[in-house]
């Protein structure tokens, strides 16, 4: 069985999106979800800058959409904060799986806009992936481990990210094909610490360093984003933002599993089911 290219590249992009935001949890809990935010994009953005440069620097053309570029790194921020104020506020397992339903917004507007026609087999499995994060995300209330700070406002957050992600998931693909995977992601998080190292003195914001004990999960938070934020740009360059779009957002599923072993969250038997749900409507897609 030969798994197409986007395919690998989405499930690639679940995995390292679903570690990622695991950790996150404890780095924002300790450093809260600015700081997060911003060491994530500045040692992402700085650590792929010498490869965009080799890479991708002679795709760069005076002519490339570079205002739309800078509108995507607004609605890149936006929807980051509210990620990782979500997961500093709200319950790992509620906001993790709200958030992986941008893929719904996606699809919709990769259809609708970008005129993308899935083939009825990954239709299916489109939709038997987003059933399942939806009876995820209701069967998540009965979770029963650490209290949130603020479970509502964490909710809300999710949602916000969850508009965001799925607008910034199509509009990646016009980023993408005119200056590269790599330069894409470079921009957005460059962009996006000028914009909060500007913000930071008029809205009050104290950046701190983290303390040592907590650079390592803020390094391997963020080797595990890039390294899924690359997947997720490689494989829409190359195939369906649809299918691509989707897989990625079964990290749900990740976290969740992780939030299950390591933090003994535990959940319910219709939340098992759900991730079962997910993982067929994988299945489905890489099969047919």
């Amino acid at each position: 069985m030969r798994i197409p290219v986007d395919v690998m590249y989405g499930l690639s992009a679940a995995v390292g999106f679903g570690g990622a935001d695991f950790l996150s949890r404890s780095v924002s809990h300790r450093v809260g979800f600015l700081n997060t935010l911003f060491y994530l994009q500045t040692i992402g953005g700085l650590g792929l800058l010498p490869l965009s440069l080799v890479f991708e620097r002679s795709l760069w053309q005076a002519s490339d959409p570079w205002i739309f570029i800078g509108a995507l790194s607004v609605l890149n921020l936006a929807a980051a904060l509210s990620l990782y104020r979500a997961f500093e506020l709200g319950v790992v397992s509620v906001v993790a799986p709200v958030i992986a339903l941008a893929p719904a917004i996606a699809t919709l507007l990769a259809i609708l806009g970008l005129g993308e026609r899935p083939a009825p087999a990954d239709l299916a499995g489109i939709a038997i992936i987003l059933a399942g994060a939806v009876s995820l995300s209701r069967s998540a209330g009965l979770v029963r481990g650490p209290q949130p700070r603020n479970a509502r406002a964490g909710l809300i957050s999710a949602f916000v990210a969850m508009v965001g992600l799925g607008l910034l998931a199509v509009g990646a693909k016009v980023a993408v094909v005119s200056v590269g995977p790599i330069s894409t992601i470079v921009i957005l998080r460059l962009l996006n610490v000028g914009m909060v190292l500007l913000a930071a003195p008029l809205w009050r914001i104290h950046l701190t360093r983290p303390a040592p004990a907590v650079w390592p999960a803020v390094l391997a938070m963020t080797v595990l984003d890039s390294a899924a934020f690359l997947a997720y740009t490689t494989g829409i360059s190359v195939g369906s933002v649809a299918v691509v779009s989707t897989l990625s957002g079964s990290f749900s599923a990740i976290t969740v599993g992780m939030a299950a072993l390591i933090l003994k969250e535990r959940l319910s038997p219709v939340a098992y089911a759900s991730i079962a749900a997910m993982l067929a409507g994988v299945t489905l897609i890489i099969a047919v």
